[in-house]
């Protein structure tokens, strides 16, 4: 999968991989390699002018957009507790039976 993204935010995207994740992952030339599984990467490509999309008023768990995407975790306990310690899980009602292990915790 490969998605565009603003100029200058690959290192901070790859370095978020890597600390919270656990993943593999590069940049280089304006573009963000994750691996997210056997022979599958994920890339965010820098393109001149992007911007971040304008805020709905429709809350995001209610809202029909947006991507879902699935990738393996080396460490999933580790990458939980990771995000947990810096306060990077949410409860997410579209996913309240995702897994009973973390509750409501998705990230």
């Amino acid at each position: 999968m490969e998605f565009e993204v603003s100029e200058g935010t690959t290192p901070g995207i790859v370095e978020y991989y890597r600390t919270y994740l656990g993943a593999v992952a590069s940049a280089e030339e304006g573009v963000a390699r994750i691996r997210t599984g056997p022979r599958q990467e994920l890339r965010l490509r820098e393109k001149p002018g992007k911007t971040l999309p304008v805020e709905h008023d429709e809350p995001y768990e209610t809202a029909l957009r947006g991507y879902h995407v699935a990738m393996y975790l080396y460490d999933h306990m580790g990458s939980m507790q990771t995000m947990a310690q810096h306060g990077l899980l949410w409860p997410n009602p579209r996913y309240k039976d995702l897994d009973a292990g973390q509750g409501l915790n998705q990230f």
